[in-house]
């Protein structure tokens, strides 16, 4: 789990709707790397690494975008690995922070 914060965190955001690669990482930098102590690594390359994974997908045209310009979406794998962990984990407190960020987005 400490390893993944990060993915999980962003499938958590995800989950609640599409978001811009900027949005996601104005999110990281400010809420949860101040109140959660995720990972410092770099958040693009987190995305474009979960990209490849299958479990979030670029929306729309974005040959050429930087992972700041793309808006993300869960893919369907996305969304399964996210309801498997969310009902599995013993961090109901981080899962529950997670989603009450997310949502006041």
């Amino acid at each position: 789990m400490e390893k993944e914060k990060n993915k999980y965190a962003i499938l958590c955001l995800l989950n609640h709707e599409n978001r811009l690669g900027s949005d996601i990482k104005s999110w990281h930098d400010t809420a949860l790397r101040q109140y959660y102590f995720v990972d410092p690594e770099p958040i693009y390359d987190k995305l474009d690494q979960m990209e490849k994974e299958g479990v979030i997908s670029a929306v729309g045209p974005c040959d050429g975008l930087e992972p700041a310009q793309k808006t993300y979406q869960l893919t369907d794998s996305g969304k399964v690995e996210f309801d498997e962990w969310r009902e599995g984990t013993r961090h109901t407190r981080l899962v529950n922070q997670y989603t009450n960020r997310a949502r006041r987005l």
